[in-house]
């Protein structure tokens, strides 16, 4: 009878074991699964990022690009009707110098300020959030179901 009690205990600790590593298994599916989930919208994100990217930067230079040879033409004729009108009321040299330089220190400001906003709109801070975000335990689903996808690793 000790004998039976002997594989009957053995075969309760096999089913626990089993049970225990079922569990862990499970466990461990999900936690790759969630992994993998956040990967592929990382990678969607970063896509998505770039794209935006690439249209800032050529938005970004043709303005550029347009911008200045417009601005060269006015400016050459800004700078003659300012250096003229000037001349006409008067002004000696260093007058019209002086307000030359500081018409030109007022349009460079401009322009710096112009081209920083446009480059405010380039990066990736969204996907190296993601990212970072990945390294640390995945947040599990708020209803306590799994997310599955279809395929496989």
């Amino acid at each position: 009878m000790s004998q039976e009690r002997g594989e009957g205990n053995s075969a309760a600790d096999e089913d626990v074991g089993g049970s225990v590593v079922a569990a862990l298994s499970a466990s461990v599916s999900r936690i790759l699964g969630r992994y993998r989930e956040q990967w592929d919208t990382s990678k969607q994100i970063l896509g998505a990022e770039w794209e935006l990217t690439l249209k800032s930067l050529w938005l970004a230079l043709v303005f550029i690009i347009v911008f200045m040879s417009v601005v060269v033409v006015a400016w050459l004729g800004i700078n003659a009707l300012l250096a003229y009108a000037m001349f006409l009321v008067a002004t000696p040299i260093w007058g019209i110098i002086l307000a030359i330089l500081v018409l030109h220190i007022v349009a460079i400001v401009v322009l710096i300020r112009t081209i920083r906003g446009l480059f405010r709109e380039v990066g990736f801070s969204r996907s190296l959030a993601l990212l970072s975000n990945t390294e640390s335990d995945p947040a599990p689903p708020s209803d306590g179901t799994v997310p599955t996808q279809s395929g496989g690793l």
